[in-house]
């Protein structure tokens, strides 16, 4: 049996959002004002999401995986659920390397928008924004297979999926 765990602010998403910040460009994970929603297989860390930047209005995302495959149906509703519907802004974005362009592209497909280019951030080159709305989210339609929600403190959900 694969045990597929999703973790939502316990110390298992808190190491996993070190990992995601590292690999997502470097930055430092900062638990106190950040948040993480990770995904498991078999107690080892496959990928996940970190939260920045939250306004009342828009928060940031910074995603990072680290084997194919990691990103999965659970894991794309529970990502979109989060920002959307548990904490209520009305836009996401995202800041990612000009240069990355196989991150560009994933970013894309999630259905990010263009939003800014801010020249000369990085060593080797620009910065590019995109954003999503919450009206433009098609993974809010999703319906999760495995996900059990349960209320946790600060009207959090934690997810624990099975298969």
């Amino acid at each position: 049996m694969i045990l597929d765990r999703i973790h939502i602010g316990d110390d298992h998403a808190f190491d996993a959002g070190r990992r995601i910040m590292a690999l997502a460009g470097g930055a430092v994970f900062n638990p106190a004002g950040e948040r993480c929603i990770a995904r498991f297989v078999n107690g080892t860390f496959v990928g996940g999401v970190v939260y920045s930047n939250a306004t009342q209005v828009s928060l940031q995302m910074h995603v990072a995986g680290v084997r194919r495959g990691w990103l999965n149906r659970d894991l794309l509703w529970v990502a979109f659920d989060f920002p959307f519907n548990q904490l209520g802004v009305g836009k996401v974005f995202a800041s990612i390397r000009a240069s990355n362009t196989e991150a560009l592209r994933f970013n894309a497909s999630l259905g990010f928008k263009d939003e800014a280019v801010l020249t000369d951030v990085y060593p080797d080159g620009d910065m590019v924004i995109r954003s999503m709305y919450k009206a433009d989210c098609r993974f809010l339609n999703i319906v999760a297979r495995t996900i059990r929600s349960r209320g946790v403190d600060h009207g959090q959900t934690e997810g624990t999926c099975g298969s």
